[in-house]
């Protein structure tokens, strides 16, 4: 579960090769009752929320889930390999990025 933080906001769209394509992979948002909101979606309807509202999907049982994600930006434009904050350029990249993971991935083993 994660928000699109520092995204203004987030849109999704369902696009199954067949309404049938796949079981499962539903976009779920927790509620502050406790409860889930599942929207229902059809061919091409889409779901546009707000960045900072925490949402997750299911796991997809069978098929294959096909979505269009878009997130809507503010502010200067980034060419980094995540979702950067950092007022002017970062020295993150995606090798380093993935060499990080290695690296803690290793220490965990020991």
């Amino acid at each position: 579960m994660h928000p699109l933080q520092p995204a203004l906001a987030g849109l999704q769209t369902h696009r199954p090769a067949c309404p049938h394509a796949h079981s499962g992979g539903q976009l779920y948002t927790p509620e502050a009752d406790g409860s889930e909101c599942v929207p229902e979606f059809r061919l091409g309807d889409m779901c546009l929320f707000v960045s900072h509202k925490y949402h997750n999907v299911k796991p997809v049982t069978s098929g294959r889930r096909r979505v269009l994600v878009v997130e809507l930006w503010e502010g200067v434009e980034k060419t980094c390999a995540h979702r950067c904050v950092t007022a002017g350029d970062c020295p993150y990249t995606l090798e380093r990025g993935h060499l990080a993971k290695c690296m803690e991935n290793l220490r965990i083993l020991g």
